[in-house]
């Protein structure tokens, strides 16, 4: 009974992390609101980088109103944690970028926009992928152009100054034609990387709860 009871809570809280992962935020249906919505304000950005190079504010704006609303169904669990680090994190993980002239105002926002419609872990994930995007696009690009050497001396004079100077100091090859880069196609990019991540570690615990259903009808 003791072997019985075990796999019996074993599968139950398998059941219970995969349930609470898929349906965090208030159930099936707001998540795939979520995902549909993040989707489209990740789309409409990125065209308007490449066409303006500039995001609109209003539509940033408009973009983490309707992450607080889709939220309120699951304030009561875990929803307002969740809210709250997707809004802060990406200011608190981009803030040394930012002030280095790294990363623009827009890029941070549209990454809250991300955050507060998707929660804290998402967006964790979501900074790390298109950091890891932009910055290997980045060095193809370099050793393409035969910049690379340049780039990494000014790279190395910056941090050279800041531990002098102890203050923070601006990137100025930002300026120079063929540094830029869009970063807001590498947020899509990293999140299209982290629902996939997502959908494969569902199917992982599926898989596992399946094999521990099949262990239960062999002890039973």
């Amino acid at each position: 009974h003791k072997g019985k009871n075990g796999i019996k809570k074993g599968v139950d809280s398998r059941k219970k992390t995969s349930y609470n992962r898929s349906h965090k935020g208030g159930g099936t249906y707001v998540r795939l609101i979520q995902i549909s919505v993040t989707s489209v304000w990740l789309l409409r950005a990125v065209e308007m980088d490449f066409a303006r190079g500039k995001i609109r504010n209003r539509w940033l704006m408009m973009g983490i109103l309707l992450g607080v609303v889709l939220w309120i169904p699951g304030m009561k669990e875990a929803g307002f944690p969740e809210l709250l680090g997707g809004l802060l994190l990406p200011v608190l993980i981009c803030w040394i970028p930012f002030r280095m002239r790294g990363l623009g105002a827009g890029d941070i926002k549209l990454l809250c926009v991300v955050g507060c419609l998707n929660g804290s872990r998402d967006i964790i994930y979501c900074i790390c992928i298109s950091f890891l995007l932009a910055a290997g696009f980045s060095f193809g690009r370099l050793l393409n152009e035969s910049s690379f050497g340049q780039v990494c001396e000014a790279v190395f004079n910056i941090f050279n100054e800041l531990q002098h100077l102890e203050k923070f100091v601006s990137y100025d090859g930002r300026k120079v034609p063929g540094h830029q880069i869009h970063f807001s196609a590498f947020i899509l990019l990293g999140y299209a990387a982290v629902l996939g991540v997502n959908r494969a570690n569902l199917y992982h615990c599926n898989w596992w709860s399946g094999k521990i259903r099949y262990m239960q009808k062999l002890v039973l």
